[in-house]
């Protein structure tokens, strides 16, 4: 049986879910070994097609961590009916978790009856269980980033298919307070998120979200702990490449004056 660290989290009932994102079968070997929980590859917003997608759900199964998948979609332009259509491709291949940018609650219940679906790696492995294949369809992660989704998330997450309820925060926070500037820290979003995490619980599911693009690693932890304080049972610590980015940006810039002092330049 394949290794589900993002499940036993979730059935732990207080278990806490950290993960990110990579296209890199190397890194999602090192994301296991770090200790990540889950690892998510975007194919929204990357170059990953169906091919890489595979191989990197193997790489993420040989590794011990869950792999998450995000469907291309572009939820701003409204109900797009290629995202249920890849939600069955994608369970085809083998993806448990699916993270979806829906654009409403119709474009929602597309994917929540698709996810139903039996066919979830027929080409690969058959399962003659039926408890088993059951037991393997796909869950559904809907993500509230237009603000249709984000004042009627409620009906989404009653939906039977969905287990992980996101929140992109930084749109969130834009959407209720009208403004252009995401805030992380507005008590709107907050008392919205409280809101969304005991409505989730009397529907078996869970609360997820992002840390937004915190500026430096002391700043992600301070998110990360402010969210798991308000009932958050999945937080996505931003992908590989920003992590590298924010960890290593201060540490060069520290390594290059200590040069220049040397070498006076």
């Amino acid at each position: 049986m394949l290794k589900d660290p993002l499940g036993e989290k979730l059935a732990s009932e207080k278990g806490i879910a950290l993960g990110g994102w990579t296209s890199d079968p190397d890194m999602v070997e090192l994301m296991a070994y770090m200790g990540f929980d889950w690892v998510m590859f975007d194919m929204m917003f990357t170059s990953t097609d169906l091919g890489k997608l595979e191989t990197l759900i193997r790489t993420a199964e040989a590794a011990g961590i869950t792999p998450a998948v995000r469907l291309p979609a572009f939820p701003w332009l409204g109900n797009d009916p290629a995202v249920p259509r890849s939600l069955g491709r994608i369970g085809g291949i083998g993806a448990k978790y699916v993270r979806v940018s829906v654009a409403n609650l119709e474009e929602a219940q597309q994917c929540a009856q698709v996810a139903q679906d039996w066919h979830k790696k027929i080409m690969h492995i058959w399962k003659f269980n039926s408890d088993e294949a059951k037991a393997n369809r796909t869950l559904l992660w809907p993500l509230a980033e237009t603000e249709e989704v984000i004042r009627s998330y409620k009906e989404i997450i009653a939906l039977p298919e969905v287990k992980i309820f996101g929140f992109g925060m930084g749109d969130a926070s834009m959407v209720l307070s009208g403004s252009d500037k995401a805030d992380f820290y507005q008590p709107e979003l907050w008392n919205y998120i409280d809101d969304a995490v005991a409505y989730a619980k009397q529907h078996d599911a869970v609360i997820g979200c992002n840390t937004s693009y915190a500026p430096t690693l002391a700043e992600m932890n301070k998110r990360a702990v402010k969210a798991a304080q308000h009932g958050v049972r999945v937080i996505m610590l931003q992908g590989a490449p920003f992590l590298f980015q924010i960890a290593i940006a201060p540490f060069l810039k520290d390594v290059r004056d200590q040069i220049s002092e040397i070498s006076g330049a």
